[in-house]
């Protein structure tokens, strides 16, 4: 599913003349919030009902440089969801198509109690339902190269 476009801002164009990996997660946590919106994790949600979505892993490819302008398309797909967390599997492509970065991230929903501490939580039901929605429509991502990989120095 293509959650959002974005034409590549000079100010994003660091010393090695292509974009710097701070933007590349700025571009990514946004189509982050993108997704939850479409879903229904809002900021309405959050003031109404209390539900948060808290990310506790990342992890970003980079494949290909993106240069001043490219316009960058991500596109997101569901790897795995329980009632209290998601796995997320974006992909960044440049105006040609070619993949150009990967981003993998795991979300959980909390609710924060009477002293602001947060605390993992089920979505609630209408939410759920509408990642269940999103996952049937797009399948689940299964056979990604970048999902579920380790990070290290390969020996």
């Amino acid at each position: 599913m293509l959650v959002s476009h974005v034409h590549v801002d000079p100010q994003w164009i660091d010393m090695n003349g292509h974009v710097s990996d701070r933007n590349y997660a700025k571009v990514f946590s946004d189509a982050e919030v993108a997704f939850l919106e479409r879903v229904g994790v809002n900021s309405a949600y959050r003031l109404e009902r209390g539900g948060y979505v808290y990310t506790v892993e990342n992890h970003l490819t980079f494949l290909q440089e993106m240069l001043l302008g490219d316009k960058m398309q991500i596109s997101v797909g569901v790897v795995d969801f329980s009632e209290s967390a998601i796995h997320l599997s974006f992909e960044m492509r440049n105006n040609v198509g070619e993949l150009c970065a990967h981003h993998e991230t795991l979300l959980l929903h909390v609710r924060k109690n009477a002293s602001n501490t947060p605390k993992v939580t089920k979505f609630d039901r209408d939410i759920l339902e509408n990642i269940m929605r999103v996952e049937r429509s797009l399948g689940r991502v299964a056979n990604s190269r970048f999902c579920r990989k380790p990070i290290g120095i390969r020996r």
